[in-house]
Order: structure tokens, then C-alpha cells, then sequence
């Protein structure tokens, strides 16, 4: 019965020794845990303080360049001086052509306030002879407008050029 007593005491020593080691094993892998994340956290830390410096670097330089465009961009005086550049039948003109950017998603059109465009004006754009769908006028310069094609008309448009037409 000794011997008996002597196993069981072993076998629950045993048991006792597992169960701490399984017990070290998880802290050891919580700590670890916990560490790989707060290494993370600093390095997100650093980059948001180098994406912050450069955004308010790129906010300065938008700033800046709103200021100047604002200064030299101004419709009334691009229209002034393209009135005493062009022509009456340059003036008249109803029709045009659409360029697609599709590296930089700019969309051009060759009419602008000069023939009677406004902002929110709409084009049709024809490819060929066939009416491929519209667009509408964002950015109205003197003799070219930066456009979007209409919602219903997004997706027909795969050239990079075509024909627009003033609708009336």
C-alpha cells in the first residue's frame, strides 16, 4: 500500500508540474501577444506622425496654390480676353470634341463659357453618327470645360475620344 500512496502522490506531482507549466506557457504567450501588439502600436504611432507632417505640408501647398490660381484663374477676365481673341463663328460654334484621361480620370471637353456653356451644362457625346450618351459641365474655363459623364452614361464610354454636341 506504501507504493500504492507513493504513485498516486507522483501522478498528482506530476499532474501539479503540467498544470503550472501549461499555466507559464499561456502568460508566455499573452506576453508575447501583448508585446508583438504594442510594437505595432508604436510603429502606427510613428507613421501617423510622418503622414501628419506631410499632410500639413500638402495642405500648405493647396493652400498656396488656391491663392494663386484664384488670382490668375477668373472666368469674367478669360472671357474678356478670349472675346477679343476669337472669332464670331469661333464663338458660335455648338460642337466640339471630348478627350478621356483615364490615368488621371479627367475628362475635357474643347467648348466652353465662349460658346455658351454654363456650369451644369449638359453635352451629348457621339461616337461616330451614334449618340454614345452625356455629360455635364464641372469646371467651366473660356474654350474648354472639364466634364462627368452622366450617371446613366458612365460606363458606355471605353474610347478616349469622341464628339460632343451643345443640347439645347
Amino acid at each position: 500500500m506504501n507504493s500504492q500512496k507513493k504513485k498516486i502522490l507522483f501522478v498528482g506531482l506530476v499532474m501539479i508540474v503540467f498544470a503550472f507549466v501549461c499555466v507559464v506557457y499561456v502568460f508566455y504567450v499573452m506576453i508575447n501577444t501583448q508585446r508583438d501588439k504594442t510594437e505595432q502600436i508604436e510603429i502606427l504611432k510613428e507613421e501617423l506622425a510622418v503622414l501628419s507632417s506631410e499632410m500639413d505640408v500638402a495642405q500648405r501647398k493647396t493652400e498656396d496654390l488656391e491663392k494663386t490660381a484664384g488670382k490668375s484663374l477668373r472666368l469674367e477676365s478669360l472671357l474678356a480676353e478670349a472675346n477679343k481673341v476669337y472669332s464670331n463663328k469661333e464663338k458660335s460654334r455648338r460642337d466640339g470634341y471630348l478627350w478621356v484621361d483615364r490615368e488621371e480620370s479627367t475628362w475635357i471637353v474643347t467648348l466652353g463659357a465662349i460658346h455658351g456653356l454654363a456650369q451644369g451644362s449638359s453635352l451629348a457625346v457621339y461616337d461616330g453618327n451614334d449618340k454614345a450618351g452625356s455629360v455635364v459641365v464641372k469646371t467651366l474655363l473660356d474654350v474648354i470645360s472639364y466634364v462627368q459623364p452622366d450617371k446613366r452614361s458612365a460606363n458606355k464610354f471605353t474610347k478616349d475620344n469622341y464628339r460632343v454636341v451643345v443640347e439645347e
